[in-house]
């Protein structure tokens, strides 16, 4: 059974543009954690970027995925289906800044 069967209600999803270089939070973790479907990524100035994907305890990152990069005008899709923990944070980081919009969709656990 996927996680998809697991988890409660219609999936939500947040949107961010990824403005700094810097760690962004793109998920925080509810009182009863998330489970994270995907993540789907476009480039919307015609420039190729790069973007990795981590989660964050409040101590140690743990990458998702490596650089990936995106190209002009492009977009990457990632099926994530990662339970994510309170404390915890979905991030991402952007090789340049203002470049990549980023749609993450997720639930709440059936608890």
């Amino acid at each position: 059974m996927s996680l998809h069967g697991i988890a409660t209600g219609i999936p939500q999803t947040e949107r961010i543009i990824l403005s700094t270089t810097t760690p962004t939070v793109l998920l925080q973790a509810s009182q009863n954690g998330n489970f994270i479907h995907s993540v789907y990524i476009a480039e919307a100035t015609g420039t190729a970027t790069d973007i990795v994907l981590d989660v964050y305890d409040g101590t140690t990152t743990f990458q998702l995925s490596g650089a990936r990069t995106i190209g002009a005008n492009g977009s990457l899709w990632l099926q994530i289906d990662q339970y994510l923990a309170f404390g915890s944070a979905l991030r991402g980081t952007a090789s340049a800044a203002n470049r990549l919009h980023v749609h993450t969709t997720h639930s709440l656990p059936t608890n």
